[in-house]
């Protein structure tokens, strides 16, 4: 008579089991971290929505913006509270390429201007995975922001990493106040020679060169007087960017596994000048507008690109700055004397 015998699993069966357990585990951890991001970006643009609201109702009553908004706190004008409490950013803040940064309020005092900046870690309808800014009532993802100077030149803008940058070189002839950079009244002066040693000048003093490069500035010009991460000569909510803001970007188009020293003296990074030239994958768009020296000679225009930070360097009336090449890779992290003049790309402030 046949015995019936108990047949297990074999080590292999066992092996594949195990397998696509781990497997289904590990696609369920995603899924559950994906809707965990999504459920806080839901909840990070309600509450924006809610201080926006807010804000138009005060400028409704007062005929402008408050100067001031702080998290936790009523959004009041003294007479009637609008908001019982501000909210703000959620935890964790680092979703997808954010970083660890609070909703930032910013208005012009007594004026009818304010933003709302804030980063999300996803695809929200109309609002999008990174930087977001909502002003006067209207929100846009940072790719579909249209930005003006001083002078109402227009630029776009691009979202790499958690930043928002313009994704052109600056050309503005004049200050945030108006002021002409290099002298005299509005209209200002197009370049010519005479802007030798002067703060804004165009590559051989052509300002054809500055409508599709962008200018040439001083450092101590584009700060405007101010300090690290000043506004300087941007526009208003932007501001000229740190090294350590620019080491972020330099990280983020890094290639892994490459390394990116934040605080290196010449090239590394393998990749990122690829990603961030005129053209790359990233649409940063570093035009190569070469640079003036300090005696006053122009050099480099169509195979360097060079943009200042508002960061002092470690030599005498230096700033650090980065620079590619048209047939490196790389990007170079260096600094150079105030006597220099390169180009000013700007970022928002976050």
């Amino acid at each position: 008579m046949n015995k019936l015998r108990n047949k297990g699993f074999t080590l292999v069966e066992l092996l594949i089991v195990m397998a696509i357990i781990g497997l289904l585990g590990s696609l369920t951890m995603v899924v559950t971290a994906g809707a965990r991001v999504s459920s806080r970006d839901i909840r990070r643009v309600s509450d924006v929505q809610q201080v926006v609201t807010a804000l138009e109702f005060y400028y409704n009553r007062a005929g402008m913006y408050p100067t001031l908004v702080t998290s936790s706190a009523p959004l009041s004008d003294g007479a009637r509270t609008y908001l019982d409490s501000v909210p703000e950013n959620t935890y964790p803040r680092k979703d997808g390429d954010c970083l660890d940064r609070n909703f930032l309020y910013e208005a012009v005092p007594g004026s009818a201007t304010y933003q709302v900046t804030f980063c999300l870690g996803s695809d929200k309808g109309r609002l999008k995975k990174g930087i977001n800014v909502c002003e006067n009532g209207s929100c846009l993802p940072c790719n579909e922001l249209s930005v003006r100077d001083s002078d109402g030149n227009a630029y776009s803008a691009v979202s790499i990493g958690g930043q928002c940058w313009l994704a052109e070189n600056l050309r503005t002839k004049s200050f945030p106040n108006g002021n002409c950079i290099n002298d005299g009244t509005k209209p200002c002066a197009d370049a010519s020679a005479a802007d030798n040693g002067k703060g804004r000048s165009c590559y051989n003093n052509q300002e054809t060169n500055c409508a599709t490069d962008g200018g040439l500035y001083k450092p101590d010009i584009i700060l405007n007087g101010g300090s690290e991460g000043a506004q300087g000569i941007c526009p208003f909510g932007w501001h000229i960017p740190t090294d350590s803001e620019l080491a972020i970007l330099d990280a983020y188009a890094n290639d892994f596994p490459n390394t990116c020293n934040p605080l290196r003296n010449g090239w590394g990074c393998d990749g990122a000048g690829n990603k961030l030239k005129l053209g790359g994958m990233l649409g940063f768009n570093m035009a190569y507008a070469g640079q003036r020296g300090s005696d006053d000679s122009f050099a480099f225009r169509g195979n360097n690109a060079s943009i200042w930070s508002s960061t002092a360097g470690d030599l005498p009336n230096s700033y650090w700055y980065r620079y590619i090449f048209s047939g490196s890779a790389s990007i170079a992290r260096g600094r150079t004397v105030a006597d220099f003049s390169l180009s000013v790309r700007c970022i928002k402030n976050y």
